[in-house]
């Protein structure tokens, strides 16, 4: 088939081009009316794929509704994609299954995107993330990779094409200071897993030795979001805030590329598009991704990923189609948000959700993480023997994005002893973490701001580790503090554990007392900030020469004063060489 280019269409970012109204045309009528008979109100100026994915719970409904799109091509695309996206699909679909629907619209992509209409070509692009798709236990490296290599090529067939490749993006240059940005548009203006997972990285760089950039929507640039704690120190601690269109892709490649950046770091790759359709651009010599999204990009303008030795299996390389790079320290001076910056208790949510808390001598089982983490398979072959081995416990999960048939199913399993708590505030959040009685990790996508705040509020949280990142945070915050008491290595331990560490109180004081005493390592890690700093600076010398000021870079003594603090730092970089810190 032969490749076609659209002279005639721009992509869009997710807006009025991809909605709802304009994916099923003259079916918009019978699409509200076939949603509203199910009790759901849908939004036809909205994206077609929130809309319809994340409002519509019936089954029915939603294939009636996908069944009203007049592309061809799209509605064989989203009956694919709904078993990764749709929240009773993909609580009922088997691994296994949504691999292989992902890789039938992998295919859809290939075979049609060359001659796609504009359409199409918005939707795509509004879809480019794949947000679910990381929490699928399967191997995903060449599932993303052929996903993002289809749209990177769609949109070089458009007039974006020529933004691609920035015409100073891999000259050699001379500076005085590494000119090091931060993509961090939607994730960094929030008080999100992100935003405090970087937040202390960013601000710790030595202003002599990096030139910082913060990049942000527009409405940001002049001053941070209200109500974001420790975002005035962020904004304070850059040497630039830019901010830009999110609306309009090209003034954001054209913006960006204009900034001549030896790095650009993107805190996250996978969570919004936007993060996706710039990664496709070669902006910067050195571009970056880490653990926002705790998973390889598959996207080959990406060059590193910034991962740690405390977290990744011994063949974690097979994992990423970046070089990864894995850090001696934690990679994350994760900010201890029980002293600073810690969001306040109280408010309307705080008491009803401490009203329905059950009193002891009940034990509270937190499960509370996002919905996408819950594996039913694996929950069903677990908690209903931790409950029998513990008949006074409650599970409390988040309620937001599960189904009805879903939180049913949990129920059922659960013998009614759950409870679905609403979308808390953080101070709320952190209080019923320290009501439970402990925490589940849940397998096989683990947690790793749960943990942290688990660990905040001396609280055990049991943990199997998965096979890849994403469910091994906890596993490493717990060797990095000398505690292994709670890291099963099969399901039957992890039953074991969970049923022991609710009945035996002694032996439950007794971990949480170590947890309390060593937790401290886990957080303001200095011995981070030295080695994202050692590790840009090494990344960035293929193309970057840093003349050197009168009197020196820091002193190394400082550095080394950094608990943690290691020497040697060893990879294999892009050109095939092992670079050595």
């Amino acid at each position: 088939m032969a490749a076609n280019r659209h002279p005639e269409s721009e992509p869009a970012l997710p807006a009025s081009e991809s909605s709802l109204a304009s994916v099923v045309g003259s079916n918009l009528a019978a699409a509200v009316s076939i949603a509203a008979q199910a009790g759901a109100r849908i939004d036809d100026v909205n994206e077609v794929f929130f809309e319809v994915l994340t409002r519509i719970e019936e089954i029915s409904t939603l294939n009636a509704i996908l069944d009203l799109v007049e592309s061809v091509f799209l509605r064989a695309l989203f009956h694919e994609l709904k078993h990764i996206s749709h929240q009773v699909y993909y609580h009922d679909t088997d691994d296994a299954s949504k691999v292989a629907h992902f890789q039938n619209a992998c295919a859809l992509v290939e075979e049609y995107a060359p001659q796609a209409k504009q359409l199409e070509v918005a939707v795509l692009i509004s879809t480019s993330h794949q947000y679910h798709l990381s929490y699928v236990s399967s191997p995903k490296k060449d599932l993303l990779r052929r996903w993002h290599c289809c749209l990177r090529d769609l949109i070089a067939r458009t007039p974006l094409g020529e933004l691609l490749h920035h015409p100073a993006a891999r000259l050699p240059r001379v500076r005085w200071r590494l000119r090091v940005g931060f993509f961090g548009i939607d994730k960094l203006q929030k008080f999100s897993s992100v935003y405090r997972d970087r937040m202390n990285v960013i601000q710790g760089l030595d202003s002599r030795r990096f030139e910082t950039f913060l990049i942000v929507s527009a409405q940001y640039a002049a001053s941070p979001p209200r109500d974001l704690a420790g975002a005035d120190l962020l904004w304070g601690s850059v040497d630039h805030v830019v901010g830009c269109d999110v609306h309009d892709l090209r003034a954001v490649l054209t913006q960006v590329g204009e900034l001549h950046l030896d790095v650009l770091v993107y805190p996250e790759i996978g969570m919004h598009p936007l993060t996706c359709l710039t990664a496709y651009a070669r902006l910067a010599p050195v571009q970056v991704t880490t653990w926002g999204h705790s998973l390889t990009s598959g996207i080959p303008t990406v060059d590193y990923y910034f991962s740690s030795a405390w977290y990744e299996p011994t063949d974690a390389e097979a994992n990423y189609s970046e070089t990864l790079v894995q850090m001696r320290s934690l990679c994350t001076s994760y900010p201890d948000l029980s002293i600073k910056h810690r969001v306040r208790k109280g408010g309307a949510d705080f008491t009803s959700t401490l009203e329905v808390l059950p009193p002891p001598p009940t034990k509270l089982v937190c499960c509370m993480q996002t919905s996408c983490k819950v594996n039913l398979h694996f929950l069903r072959r677990t908690m209903p023997r931790i409950l029998d081995g513990a008949p006074d416990a409650v599970f409390l999960f988040m309620r937001e994005h599960f189904a009805s048939a879903t939180r049913d199913a949990i129920s059922e399993a659960l013998a009614g002893q759950v409870l679905f708590l609403p979308t808390l505030l953080f101070g709320t959040f952190r209080t019923v973490i320290a009501r439970s009685t402990i925490l589940l990790d849940l397998h096989p996508f683990g947690g790793c701001n749960t943990a942290l705040d688990s660990f905040l509020e001396g609280r055990i949280i049991v943990t199997l580790p998965g096979s890849e990142l994403p469910g091994r945070f906890t596993q490493g915050f717990y060797r990095r503090m000398g505690v292994v008491d709670p890291i099963a290595s099969t399901e039957d331990e992890y039953v074991d554990l969970a049923v022991r560490f609710l009945n035996d109180s002694k032996e439950r004081r007794r971990v949480e007392r170590l947890i309390e005493k060593r937790r401290s390592v886990l957080f303001n890690d200095q011995a981070s900030v030295a080695e994202w700093e050692d590790t840009l600076l090494l990344v960035s010398r293929p193309w970057v020469t840093l003349m050197r000021r009168k009197g020196g870079d820091r002193a190394g003594e400082d550095k080394r004063a950094c608990a943690g603090w290691l020497p040697r730092l060893e990879f294999r970089g892009c050109f095939g060489c092992v670079c050595t810190v």
